[in-house]
């Protein structure tokens, strides 16, 4: 089933990279601000609009593929060249360049430009998978919390939830008790 103008609006907003609430409102809906927020997200967790903006997105991502690939055959530019230049950069970075003085002479010292070699082999290096990019993962005020202190959070979590499905099913069987008559 063919999406509504406005729902088309909402994808292509979204696939456009506005927020869920700014494509609402460039869709054509109406709704307080307050309101807005909770309608969009609303709006984008239905499977038709999930499954357009993948449509959307596979399409963009098709032409940037294409197109790239045309810019590659039109330079006649590969992986191997690519690969071959960083190399020799680096190698030239690294190279020993005489210093001179003011007048042009040499004074028996000599520059390299190790920062640039170095990136250019960062830059293989992580071409030909020999590197993993690491992310720390912080949760929060958790982090800071000593042993004895998560134990207690983690005590007191355990607990809240044994005595909300003790209340959850205490309510149940209450529910499914027969009335009695007096």
């Amino acid at each position: 089933m063919p999406l509504s103008p406005k729902h088309e609006r909402f994808s292509q907003a979204l696939a456009e990279g506005k927020s869920q609430t700014e494509a609402y409102q460039l869709a054509g809906y109406a709704a307080k601000p307050s309101a807005a927020k909770d309608c969009a997200s609303r709006l984008a967790a239905k499977p038709a609009i999930k499954q357009r903006l993948a449509s959307i997105l596979q399409t963009k991502a098709s032409i940037v593929e294409r197109a790239t690939a045309k810019a590659v055959a039109k330079l006649e530019i590969s992986r191997t060249d690519i690969l071959r230049e960083l190399w020799e950069n680096s190698q030239q970075a690294k190279a020993a360049v005489p210093v001179k003085d003011h007048e042009g002479n040499e004074t028996g010292e000599f520059n390299a430009n190790w920062s640039a070699s170095n990136r250019a082999l960062e830059l293989l290096g992580k071409e030909l998978g020999m590197f993993i990019d690491r992310k720390e993962i912080r949760s929060g005020p958790l982090e800071n919390l000593t042993d004895e202190q998560l134990d207690r959070v983690i005590r007191d979590a355990v607990a809240e939830r044994e005595a909300d499905i003790a209340i959850r099913a205490a309510r149940r069987t209450a529910a499914q008790a027969p009335e009695s008559t007096s």
